[in-house]
């Protein structure tokens, strides 16, 4: 470097020669190359890394919008599936109040039924008297004829035709008293079995009964049951849907910070344009020292600066770029290129 200052410094003082114009040249000519090749470097390293950034920010933006949308359609579902419980909870109750209505119908029904079967009982009384009454008649009958046999008998000849009739009112009785036993058999035979339908219905009545209570507490227990069970699902998924929403806020905040990839990206856009044109600020300034050897100019940065800062699209560059200004213009220090 103080080999360079030194030639510097002698072509102001004007000592040149051939082989220092070669030495300008060489110098000029590798500054030259140099600037190409680390600013090729250069541009393909940020041009990699903007790419990888890009890449990777693009994808965790999409996982995370896949994320918020998921978690969207759990939330939907899981409502859902709060107001299908709900409903179902509703229906199972009224399906099952049904159910019992129904069996105190049919309970009800039999019962009515018994009633009038044990009605029939009061019939079978007036119609065993009836019976009773009409073997005394075919008895008291019967005597009568007998008697009317007697004095036909005492009649002689003139009595036989009153004998034939007293034989047949004879007849007549034993069939009314064989009809009356048949009709009081009849009758109790019927009392029998109604007394046994009613007892048996009694039974029956009382075991549906019996079975129909112990239905009605096994359902009211297990609707009971199938509410304690419903109100705890209610409560875990209203409780996810709490977290839910919040692990969504949460990625939807972390979405919002991702775009700090575009700001990124823009102003490693600008730096990378503004280092490509690097080559070509340093090949006119060859071309200056070239066209005057005997007064090299300095290398001005305020161009290259200017044209990056005409690039600035955000708050953030310029602050930056003033900050960097205000730094310099507070330096003491010199820089040589």
């Amino acid at each position: 470097m103080r080999a360079l200052l030194n030639y510097v410094g002698n072509l102001f003082t004007g000592r040149k020669s051939g082989m220092a114009d070669t030495g300008m040249q060489d110098y000029l000519a590798s500054r030259q190359q140099f600037s190409e090749q680390v600013v090729s470097v250069w541009d393909a390293h940020l041009q990699s890394s903007r790419s990888q950034m890009e890449e990777a920010v693009c994808d965790l933006t999409a996982r995370f919008s896949s994320i918020v949308d998921r978690l969207d359609a759990a939330l939907s579902a899981s409502g859902g599936d709060d107001k299908g419980l709900v409903a179902v909870f509703a229906s199972s109750e009224k399906e099952l109040g049904e159910v019992l209505a129904l069996l105190k119908s049919t309970a009800a029904s039999k019962a009515a039924m018994l009633d009038k079967i044990q009605q029939l009982q009061a019939f079978t009384t007036p119609l065993q008297t009836m019976a009773t009454e009409v073997a005394s008649i075919a008895w008291h009958t019967n005597l009568l004829a007998l008697n009317a046999a007697i004095e036909a008998a005492r009649a002689g000849e003139a009595g036989r035709g009153f004998a034939v009739v007293a034989r047949e009112v004879r007849s007549l009785s034993a069939k009314s008293a064989e009809t009356g036993k048949s009709i009081s058999q009849q009758v109790a035979q019927i009392s029998a079995a109604i007394d046994a339908t009613c007892k048996a219905a009694d039974v029956s009545i009382e075991q549906e009964q019996h079975s129909m209570q112990a239905s009605e507490n096994a359902i009211g227990s297990v609707l009971a049951n199938f509410q304690d069970v419903a109100g705890a699902l209610q409560q875990s998924s209203q409780l996810l849907q709490a977290e839910s929403r919040g692990i969504k806020d949460e990625v939807a905040q972390a979405l919002v910070q991702l775009q700090f990839q575009d700001r990124v990206s823009q102003i490693l856009s600008h730096v990378q344009h503004n280092i490509r044109s690097m080559p070509d600020v340093l090949r006119d300034h060859t071309e200056q020292c070239a066209a005057q050897p005997a007064a090299v100019p300095q290398l001005d940065p305020a161009p290259l600066l200017a044209a990056l800062a005409s690039t600035y699209a955000m708050a953030e560059e310029r602050a930056v770029h003033l900050g960097l200004e205000h730094q310099e213009a507070e330096s003491d220090e010199v820089t040589f290129f």
